[in-house]
């Protein structure tokens, strides 16, 4: 949204689709600044213009330019002063200049914003309610348009749901995407709610709000998995939700509808093991923390490094939120080690690395190596990564146990800790790993019976039993749907054909149906899955960069049930988080300025974020091209980038204008919001 006409402040009713009524004006000013200190911006002073010079050469100078506070000025660049008392306005859009100061008014620069200038947004000459009430209208389009496509689909859906809160950790709230493969074996995924979880978060709250959203979204008959983390009141939601009504819509009597986050799980085991080191991991931080904290003792380093000849590399200290980042500091200062241990002989500061064990510190990345690298297989977004997870996971286990036979005590503690928590997890939420193993082509049951003979030889006849009657279950399920739906399709035609058309066969075609019957009785063809599991692995993918949906979508005619089946198996996550979060272990908290909005607008502003990036990258654009650079700076503290928490807020109506990125973000949301609300208006 756009700066109102007039200089009167946003609207902060119940009603409005902005910020809370209980935040002031000047509350809102705090938060604000909050943010931009947060990101390393200059806060904005009470008056809504800053001041250009902070160190004016007069008080005469400082208190005329304190009085020139039009809304427009937002919008031009201020120059300094000249001699004769005037300075240039240059306009932030087209660079046209004006000369102002001597009691000139701003009349030119409104005239030049709101008439003469062709490249300013045209979003930010529509009044503040208008554009309000158009996000709404957009808003609602949007997700009657969705509704109607879900409606449409003829698969089924898998859910991926965490718990957020606000700053204060006063409010809660769930997230619920739903993922999907379309008919054409393209993976989609949508933010279908983001709504409000009253406290306590027990598993029947969880349960109930879900169940809500899904009847909401007419999903409740399609659903096939849930995808959550391994808290207690995530297991005690899903038993909740089994005891329902949905059951009854599930394939294989529910089996496979709770599925646990393994990146959450992965994160857990390593969080476990990174604790046996605790002093060693703090020791190299403070190192780096010690390095970078003056430009001569960078020099020093850099003189060191060039000594020794060590990799032309910075110190850098992990976020201890996020285990990825400890791992990469360990890497590099092991990398950089010559040049950490000569840089402590010049600095003359011998206790610093004196008592860091380098070979203990290349076991230990060897061994976090493994995890490292399955996180990031498993956490990709664009692809299936389900089919992946199985063998990924077992090569994590068994390189647990390999390391119960290190020659360091520690990391032989590390496996014991890691173990313990790998069991737990790996109990009774492998079956649709091991499933999903099974319809990737490259590996079929082949993958899945070596693996688990080397890690559960005992119990292996039973799981493999397991394993095969629910595969049958599922395949009975989707054959049953898959006649039912070409029963229906043909039963009009073939009542068509007339009691008089029989009676025409001759004795000898009569006799040729009778024959073919009793052929296929004697010969009965192998079922679908039957000739997939015999059939041949596809060893010409398995050294290549293999699309398994292209691989199913090109054997849909051979295997038109068990297509199916699999389009909605390769479509759970494995991942409830997006890929920058899931090495963190620092929870999903809202920024200041999203917890400064009513929840209404929170749950519009995140879900048409990423309707509106989906409908860009989906058709094969870049939603980074289209509003911005991509830069991890520009990401606040909840992973999402920083220009949609300013756009959020200008767009309320809160004058958060801030840089030409945010402009080009806000006109290409205002121009996609009109184009569906016209479109409308033409249907």
């Amino acid at each position: 949204m756009t700066n109102s006409e007039s200089a009167s402040e946003p609207d902060l009713s119940e009603d409005s689709f902005g910020l809370d009524p209980n935040y002031t004006p000047e509350e809102i000013q705090r938060i604000e600044n909050e943010a931009r200190q947060a990101d390393g911006e200059t806060q904005v002073p009470e008056t809504q213009v800053p001041d250009p010079d902070p160190d004016p050469e007069s008080t005469k100078k400082r208190k005329k330019r304190e009085k020139m506070t039009s809304k427009y000025w937002q919008y031009f660049t201020r120059g300094e002063p000249k001699e004769d008392g005037f300075y240039e306005a240059k306009c932030k859009f087209c660079g046209h200049i004006y000369d102002m100061g001597n009691g000139r008014g701003t009349g030119s620069l409104m005239h030049h914003f709101k008439k003469s200038c062709k490249k300013v947004p045209k979003s930010l000459r529509h009044k503040p309610n208008a554009l309000q009430k158009l996000l709404q209208a957009g808003t609602t389009t949007e997700k009657d348009m969705l509704y109607d496509l879900f409606s449409k689909l003829d698969c089924r859906f898998s859910f991926t749901s965490d718990l957020w809160s606000n700053k204060g950790r006063d409010r809660g709230f769930m997230a619920l995407t739903c993922h999907y493969i379309d008919e054409s074996w393209k993976l989609h995924k949508r933010v279908i709610a983001f709504s409000p979880l009253p406290s306590p978060h027990t598993g029947k709250n969880i349960a109930d709000a879900i169940y809500e959203k899904l009847v909401l979204w007419n999903l409740d008959k399609k659903a096939l998995c849930l995808v959550l983390d391994g808290s207690s009141a995530n297991e005690a939601c899903v038993k909740e939700m089994l005891s329902g009504p949905i059951l009854d819509t599930l394939p294989a009597d529910g089996q496979l509808f709770h599925q646990r986050c393994g990146c959450h799980i992965l994160n857990l085991i390593v969080q476990d093991g990174l604790a046996v080191l605790d002093d060693e991991i703090k020791t190299i931080r403070e190192t780096m923390k010690y390095i970078r904290h003056s430009q001569s003792r960078m020099e020093k380093f850099k003189r060191a490094a060039a000594q020794v000849k060590a990799p032309d590399k910075k110190p850098a200290w992990d976020a201890q939120t996020r285990w990825n980042s400890t791992y990469l500091m360990l890497q590099l200062a092991f990398e950089l080690r010559g040049a950490i241990e000569r840089f402590a002989i010049l600095d003359k500061n011998s206790n610093l690395v004196a008592d860091l064990d380098w070979n203990k510190m290349k076991a230990l990345l060897d061994c976090l190596k493994v995890f490292y690298n399955a996180t990031l297989t498993l956490s990709g977004t664009k692809y299936p990564t389900l089919n992946l997870f199985f063998p990924e996971f077992c090569e994590v286990c068994l390189s647990i146990k390999k390391m119960r036979n290190s020659n360091y005590p520690f990391i032989v503690e590390m496996s014991l800790q890691m173990y313990a928590k790998w069991d737990k997890y790996w109990t009774g939420g492998n079956m649709l790993l091991a499933i999903a193993c099974v319809f990737d082509p490259r590996s079929k049951l082949g993958v899945v019976e070596y693996y688990i003979k080397e890690m559960y030889p005992n119990d292996y006849d039973t799981f493999m039993a397991n394993l095969n009657n629910c595969i049958n279950a599922l395949f009975k399920y989707y054959e049953k749907e898959y006649d039912r739906q070409s029963r229906g399709q043909i039963g009009s035609s073939s009542q068509q054909v007339s009691a008089s058309a029989r009676e025409c066969e001759s004795d000898t075609r009569v006799g040729l149906k009778d024959y073919m019957k009793n052929k296929k009785r004697a010969d009965p063809k192998k079922s679908e899955l039957e000739e997939y599991l015999t059939d041949a692995l596809d060893e010409n993918s398995l050294d290549v960069e293999f699309d398994i949906l292209s691989w199913w979508r090109l054997k849909a005619a051979k295997y038109p049930i068990l297509s199916r089946l699999t389009r909605d198996i390769l479509a759970v996550p494995i991942s409830t988080v997006a890929s920058e979060a899931t090495f963190s272990n620092s929870g999903r908290t809202l920024s200041p300025i999203r917890s400064s909005l009513n929840d209404e607008s929170i749950e519009a502003l995140i879900c048409a974020q990423d309707w509106l990036r989906a409908s860009v990258t989906e058709n094969g654009g870049d939603f980074g091209e289209v509003l911005w650079s991509s830069d991890e700076t520009a990401q606040d503290a909840d992973g999402i980038d920083h220009s949609w928490s300013c756009a959020s807020l200008w767009l309320l109506g809160s004058q958060a204008v801030t840089s030409n990125d945010d402009y080009v973000f806000y006109d290409f949301l205002f121009s996609h919001w009109l184009r569906l609300v016209k479109s409308e208006e033409r249907a």
